[in-house]
């Protein structure tokens, strides 16, 4: 639509993708729309579907790093949610909205075994709780939406996320 966009690969985990995020809206990044992997709720009858991540949650730790002891969710910019969503049904494609559970030990929540202290059950206990406030949304876990969205809420600029894992769309055609 006659704007400038920049496309950018951005590190894994809150601290590389926090680091990149800064400095893209340091350099005069308005919104940032974050495209992702969601290893959670893709399958083979949902490949058209846009899933937007509208808020994050479970911010101790981000918001402990940032001297504030503000617990409330970060929202994805409306803006952005609604552009989103307007494109999506003129594509004929359904959206489903999500919410990102930050989980900064994610390989401790994912391979609870691993660790001996009960580091990975404590998380998993975390999420169940986060999931049961709001049953009825789609839940995924990450560090960088969370990442994405306190940047955004700090420079008072806009941010969203869309996730799809085209991992699984191959999986699923093999």
């Amino acid at each position: 639509r006659g704007r400038d966009i920049f496309v950018a690969s951005v590190p894994m985990g809150a601290a590389g993708a926090g680091a990149a995020f800064f400095e893209m809206f340091a350099a005069g990044a308005q919104s940032i729309v974050r495209f992702g992997s969601d290893d959670v709720a893709v399958s083979v009858d949902n490949l058209r579907d846009v899933i937007v991540v509208d808020r994050a949650d479970n911010l101790v730790g981000m918001q402990a790093d940032s001297c504030s002891d503000d617990q409330q969710p970060l929202c994805a910019s409306s803006q952005l949610v609604a552009a989103l969503e307007a494109r999506a049904g003129a594509l004929g494609c359904p959206v489903r909205r999500m919410i990102c559970h930050n989980v900064e030990d994610y390989h401790a929540f994912n391979f609870p075994s691993l660790f001996a202290d009960g580091q990975g059950e404590h998380i998993g206990k975390r999420v169940q709780a986060l999931k049961a406030v709001d049953p009825d949304r789609m839940h995924s876990w990450d560090m960088e939406t969370a990442a994405l969205f306190l940047r955004a809420h700090q420079f008072g600029l806009h941010a969203a996320a869309v996730l799809l894992d085209a991992s699984s769309a191959w999986h699923h055609r093999r």
